[in-house]
């Protein structure tokens, strides 16, 4: 029962209740958002870009969240919001927001005057004596690898004085005999999976009693 007129509270950190009358149930009146913010029945909103919906009727309360990807800084911390079928570069990957989460769908690399060149999944580019490589790990077709390496059907000549072939791939790219090494998307299926919950539905009475008292039976 009520106690005191006014007063909210948040249920399973969605649904908000409050009283009106003494000695009555509280209806449920909101709901909450993951940024704190409460969104009244019947209603939308738009908070940081993102739309909130509360909706309700004599059966049910649903609550609704504009569905997105969020993108992580180097340290893991979130620092941005991706819109489905937005894509998003982040070093050598192209990431696309799915409804499912975030894919890697493509590669980058940098040819002879210094510009990006983007391979789709699957595909081979070339510069120079250069392979650059796209594709998924043979070994783990979950992992997705970009690599370079020299081209198989080049014969490469270092230079007689010991200097720098500047048509090979830099330090950390380049294969020497069997040694590639590889920049690998890793994660189990391809994809960072969307965790979050974006659809709640609470079935009414919307009323709830904030304390209940019962007589001990025994």
């Amino acid at each position: 029962m009520c106690r005191q007129i006014g007063e909210k509270w948040t249920d399973d950190d969605t649904w908000v209740y409050q009283c009106n009358d003494r000695g009555t149930d509280a209806p449920l009146v909101a709901c909450k958002t993951k940024t704190g913010d409460e969104v009244p029945i019947g209603q939308n909103r738009t908070i940081n870009a993102l739309w909130y919906s509360c909706k309700g009727d004599d059966f049910k309360v649903k609550y609704e969240e504009e569905p997105h990807c969020t993108m992580n800084d180097t340290n893991g911390k979130a620092e941005g919001i991706q819109r489905i079928g937005q894509n998003q570069r982040e070093g050598r990957f192209d990431w696309l927001c799915l409804e499912t989460g975030r894919w890697v769908v493509g590669c980058y690399y940098k040819n002879e005057t210094n510009h990006d060149v983007y391979l789709k999944i699957g595909e081979t580019g070339y510069n120079g004596l250069v392979k650059h490589v796209c594709d998924r790990y043979k070994d783990y077709p979950g992992l997705v690898q970009y690599y370079a390496q020299i081209r198989e059907d080049a014969h490469v000549k270092q230079p007689a004085n010991k200097g720098k072939n500047e048509n090979l791939p830099e330090p950390g790219e380049e294969k020497i005999g069997k040694k590639i090494e590889r920049w690998l998307h890793e994660t189990a299926n391809n994809f960072i999976k969307n965790g979050e919950v974006r659809v709640k539905v609470r079935y009414l009475p919307k009323s709830r009693r904030a304390w209940e008292a019962r007589t001990p039976s025994y």
